[in-house]
């Protein structure tokens, strides 16, 4: 049974206990099914945390890149 909801809520949490590394990861989960969503707003919050958070230039462009393609 898929429970979205549930998982959403759990990452939040999870990327709200964590610091470093183990945070981006979250943040990227997160922000990975919120764009299977559609729901950009949030995702692009998320952008800015990881950015701040130390995430990989690379991590960056990718979600950017998911983001331009809901765009078009």
């Amino acid at each position: 049974m898929k429970q979205p909801e549930k998982a959403i809520a759990g990452l939040r949490q999870g990327a709200a206990a964590l610091k470093g590394e183990s945070r981006i990861e979250v943040l990227w989960m997160l922000a990975n099914i919120l764009l299977d969503r559609k729901e950009q707003a949030e995702a692009v919050g998320l952008l800015a945390d990881m950015k701040k958070a130390g995430a990989s230039a690379a991590t960056l462009d990718y979600l950017q890149a998911r983001l331009h393609a809901l765009d078009s």
